[in-house]
């Protein structure tokens, strides 16, 4: 949202019109993202809205994000985005899940489109060692020639929501399974083609294997052994 306010903070206070403009972008970019965190609430409240889906426990997390005049190159910004807000990922699992949010957002990223369009999707990936589920949602309003505000040619938004899952219900081959259906790829050949998509599945899978035989007793074991 910053962004905006600082576009608007550098109008002429005469600028009426640009400002009252800018203000309902910005209403109506909050409202798009607020409606889809309620959205993704009240579907906690009804577990069978997740049908084959993997389904979400709990919210430990919400991000923010408001941008303008945003081009393919705005995808470096993504990446140290994603990089701090998941700060309890391996450096393989942050590159592979920012190819991932590149891949969701591509659509919106490179349109030209005049008015609005919006995207939204939900992975699955490793932070502290824990299976976690990444719903993410992107809106984005191109400007035609004709509706150009305070000489903006768009305005983008996203959020991204982190919440537990009951990893104890899943298996290694569900995992990779839901991680190919959540990015439309219909074989193991289509992972197989892009390098670093294979290497993120693989590496996921591996961790997600080992943490599970990692269990509480074993963890105990090791904190009394550190004690010592």
């Amino acid at each position: 949202m910053a962004q905006l306010d600082m576009v608007k903070s550098k109008l002429s206070p005469t600028d009426g019109t640009a400002r009252d403009q800018l203000e309902i972008l910005r209403k109506a970019a909050k409202a798009e993202l607020s409606e889809f965190f309620s959205g993704f609430i009240n579907r906690l409240k009804t577990p069978d809205a997740f049908k084959e889906e993997i389904l979400p426990k709990r919210i430990y997390e919400h991000f923010e994000e408001y941008r303008v005049d945003i081009e393919d190159s705005s995808t470096a910004a993504i990446d140290g985005i994603v990089r701090n807000f998941f700060s309890g990922s391996e450096d393989q699992i942050k590159s592979g899940f920012i190819n991932i949010i590149k891949y969701a957002f591509s659509t919106i990223f490179g349109s030209t489109v005049s008015g609005e369009q919006r995207t939204s999707n939900w992975f699955i990936t490793i932070e502290y060692g824990a299976l976690i589920r990444v719903d993410v949602m992107a809106w984005r309003y191109n400007f035609s020639s004709n509706t150009v505000v305070a000489n903006l040619k768009n305005a983008f938004c996203f959020t991204i929501i982190k919440s537990f899952v009951d990893a104890s219900t899943l298996t290694s081959n569900e995992i990779q399974f839901f991680v190919a259906k959540s990015l439309g790829l219909k074989t193991i050949t289509d992972i197989q083609k892009d390098e670093t998509l294979k290497s993120y599945v693989e590496y996921l899978v591996k961790s997600w294997s080992t943490a599970k035989s990692f269990t509480v007793r074993k963890f105990s074991n090791v904190l009394s052994k550190n004690k010592k």
